[in-house]
C-alpha cells in the first residue's frame, strides 16, 4: 500500500506459485486416459495441481475527498485483479477444464459520513463483462446419455464466474 498524496491510496499484490505434486500415485484418471496402475488409478507426480495459476496480481486505487463544511466524504475506487491460466478440474485436469488467463475490473463510488456511521455506495463489478469459469467437473454419464453411446462419454460442465454486476449498497454502523 502506498499513499503518494493525502487523498490517494494505491494498493497492489503480486503472487507467484510454482506448485507441483511431488508424490501423487493413486490419483483419478481423466476421461480416456490410460491408467498407470492395475487399480485403475493414475500417477500425477510432477504435474501442477488444479486451481494453481502461476501468476496472480491485483492493483487498486482509491481517492478519498472530504466535502467541505460537512461530516461527509466521497470516495472513488478502482480494483483490477488478474489470474494466469489454470486448470479447473480436480485432480485429473482434463483439457476441457483449461481456463485462459483473465482479469476483472471493479469500480465503486461512495458517499459516506466522515465519522464512519453510514455509507451509500454504487458499484459495478466485472465492468468489461469478462466471461470466465470458476470451476469445472467431469460428467461422463451425462455425456453418455446425451451423446447416445460410449463414443460420446467424455463430458464435463463448468460454473461461470459472475458477469457484469452493478448495484447500490447502503451500510449503517450503529453506535458510530
Amino acid at each position: 500500500t502506498w499513499a503518494p498524496i493525502e487523498p490517494l491510496t494505491i494498493s497492489g499484490s503480486l503472487a507467484y506459485l510454482d506448485a507441483e505434486y511431488t508424490d501423487f500415485e493413486g490419483a483419478s484418471c481423466g476421461l480416456g486416459e490410460t491408467p498407470d496402475f492395475a487399480d485403475g488409478s493414475c500417477d500425477r507426480t510432477g504435474e501442477t495441481p488444479s486451481y494453481s495459476p502461476e501468476w496472480q496480481w491485483t492493483l487498486g486505487a482509491e481517492w478519498t475527498q472530504p466535502i467541505s463544511n460537512s461530516d461527509l466524504e466521497w470516495r472513488l475506487r478502482a480494483d483490477y485483479n488478474w489470474r494466469d491460466d489454470q486448470n479447473l478440474v480436480r485432480v485429473s485436469q482434463d483439457d476441457f477444464g483449461d481456463q485462459d488467463a483473465y482479469g476483472l475490473l471493479n469500480l465503486r463510488a461512495v458517499l459516506a459520513a466522515s465519522s464512519g456511521g453510514w455509507a451509500v455506495e454504487a458499484f459495478v463489478n466485472n465492468v468489461t463483462d469478462e466471461t470466465y469459469y470458476i470451476a469445472a467437473a467431469l460428467q461422463p454419464v451425462g455425456a453418455l446419455v446425451s451423446a447416445g453411446g460410449f463414443a460420446g462419454a467424455q463430458g464435463g460442465f463448468g460454473w461461470y464466474g459472475a458477469p457484469r454486476t452493478w448495484g447500490v449498497q447502503i451500510t449503517w454502523f450503529p453506535g458510530s
